[in-house]
């Protein structure tokens, strides 16, 4: 097809050769940002320099829970493995809560999208 514009279209041509998946119809929304963000401490405060890491090791230890081992060198593992859960907190805590369907969009935006719109299509 040349163009698509429609919606309809994308899932009529996907639908074709795989199937298609209405996010909160046919598999639910969940905010993991903030469970995550109650649970694991924030990674300038790891034990390792996070964007330095050539590899990041997750190993599950004998207690249950997960320790993180990052490393500047593929050959050379000279770090120690440790949690990145806060205190007091386990990774089986995490409980993302559900992200209900149709969250009305701003203002703002609309008028942005519309703008968008009217540059590429005309009025």
């Amino acid at each position: 097809m040349p163009e698509i514009v429609e919606p309809i279209e994308y899932e009529s041509v996907i639908s074709k050769f795989g199937y298609f998946i209405h996010l909160g119809d046919d598999c639910s929304l969940y905010d993991c940002k903030s469970a995550v963000d109650d649970v694991l401490k924030p990674p300038p405060s790891w034990h390792f320099q996070f964007q330095e890491s050539e590899t990041i090791n997750l190993t599950h230890s004998n207690d249950g829970s997960v320790v993180v081992q990052g490393e500047s060198n593929f050959i050379i593992e000279v770090g120690r493995p440790k949690s990145i859960v806060k205190k007091g907190k386990r990774l089986t805590s995490l409980k993302p809560t559900n992200i209900a369907k149709g969250i009305q969009i701003g203002e703002p935006k609309l008028e942005g999208v519309c703008r968008l719109l009217t540059t590429y299509f005309g009025d």
